[in-house]
Parts: C-alpha cells; structure tokens; sequence
C-alpha cells in the first residue's frame, strides 16, 4: 500500500472537533482532550465511539468513574481545540463556581461530569466498553443527559466546529 496515498485518502474524512472531559468527583480531579474520532454507532440504545489516545491521563479517570462528557465546540472555539491539544490543570473551585480547566470555565454536569460552560452542547455518557489496542483506544459510550446551550438554528452539524475550520496546514487522519 502506497503509504502517501493512505494518508490522503484518511484525511478526505471530515471529522468535529470535541473536547472529552472526564473527572472524579471524590478526588476533584479533571482531565480533557481535543477529540476527533468520535461517531454514533447504534441507534437503540444510542452509543458512541470515543477515541482516547493509549497514554492519555484521562483515561485513568474514565476507567474509575464509568463517566465522560463531549463537549461539542461551536464556530467560534477554535481557541479552545487548541488549548486541549495539551494537557490542562484544573484551577479553581467546583463548588464555588471559581473553578476552570486549561484556563476555560467549567461546571459540575448532574453526572458527576466537568462541564465546558461555553460548549454549545455537551453530552454526559457513561462508558459501555473498551478495546484497548493501538494507540488510541476506542470506547463505546452511551449518552445519558444532554445539554444545549444555543437555540438550534439551521442544520445542527453545520453549527458546530469541524477540523477544516482550524487551519488549511491541520489535519488528523493517516
């Protein structure tokens, strides 16, 4: 297989971007990543693949609690993608309201899930499975409450941040 031709073909893939947070309510830690690998699966029960890089501290987390969230970013996020390329320190209080991950506001979801106040809509999900292979896992989740923060207005992908929109020299696939 012709290896530059692979990467083309995989990143012709139009993919959003999403940031998955997760936490621990009881140690009051938080982790997030800037997700691309995310798609429905099945319609009853709705599910939801997930892919989470192998080696990312969030994962720890997923596996303790059964929980994470999707954060879905709006046109305008694209500042915030980028802040979660890397790792993000939770800052701040959850309880008082002060608190903030990689410097962005965020709130306690019903769940036990962090929540990014500015998401145009987050979903909250519990884990159904993982396989743990290659270099980023895919998990199966299921949504469990939903949060939509702006009135819906035309189409809802056409809404949302996808990767194409970060730059012409970004790319994820291959």
């Amino acid at each position: 297989m012709n290896t530059a031709d692979k990467t083309f073909a995989l990143r012709m893939i139009p993919y959003g971007v999403f940031v998955v947070t997760a936490a621990n309510p009881a140690t009051l830690q938080a982790a997030a990543s800037t997700v691309h690998w995310i798609t429905q699966t099945s319609f009853a029960p709705c599910l939801l693949s997930v892919a989470i890089r192998a080696d990312h501290p969030m994962l720890s987390l997923i596996r303790q609690t059964k929980r994470l969230a999707i954060n879905i970013l709006g046109k305008d996020d694209a500042a915030e993608a980028f802040t979660f390329y890397r790792p993000a320190s939770l800052t701040g209080s959850l309880h008082d309201g002060t608190a903030a991950l990689g410097g962005w506001g965020v709130g306690w979801g019903r769940h036990g899930n962090v929540l990014l106040n500015n998401a145009v809509s987050v979903l909250e999900c519990e884990l159904r499975g993982m396989v743990e292979a290659g270099d980023h896992f895919p998990i199966i989740v299921e949504p469990i409450d939903v949060h939509v923060r702006l009135p819906p207005e035309g189409r809802p992908d056409g809404m949302t941040l996808h990767l194409a929109e970060l730059g012409e020299t970004i790319f994820y696939g291959g």
